[in-house]
């Protein structure tokens, strides 16, 4: 896992005019197909994106970065998005908004995903026309 998949992207079109323009967001999502399209939608708006493909990335880069918005799938490999999601409660000073995007909706996993301490839950897959909306939702409060 040394070999981690971790990227930074940012809009290079005009990034002042954009709506995401000086916000962050980091996207932990194992699934590659996944990852890059939630990376493509928030970077058209102007987001600047850093993200890994399993937790202990995520808890590598939050060591020296906070983002506003943190987009979490709760399948991963090794440690899953709920229990990085309470680590990040736990340690983080910061109340970084964590929102679990996830297949399925299924109530329970609805139910699971705020008791570990998630703000939202978007079920994949994820409509690519109000996706960057909703996530700026969680981003200005």
């Amino acid at each position: 896992m040394d070999n981690a998949n971790i990227k930074i992207k940012t809009a290079m079109d005009n990034p002042a005019t954009a709506k995401g323009s000086g916000k962050s967001i980091l996207i932990v999502d194992d699934d590659p197909e996944s990852r890059w399209l939630l990376e493509h939608l928030m970077v058209s708006q102007g987001y600047e994106v850093r993200s890994t493909d399993f937790a202990e990335g995520a808890m590598r880069l939050l060591f020296n970065f906070t983002p506003d918005v943190v987009l979490m799938d709760i399948r991963l490999p090794g440690m899953n998005g709920l229990q990085l999601t309470r680590i990040i409660r736990l340690t983080s000073p910061a109340k970084v908004p964590i929102v679990a995007v996830s297949a399925g909706d299924a109530e329970f996993a609805v139910q699971e995903a705020y008791e570990a301490g998630c703000d939202g839950y978007i079920a994949k897959p994820v409509d690519a026309q109000t996706f960057a909306a909703t996530v700026g939702g969680y981003i200005e409060g």
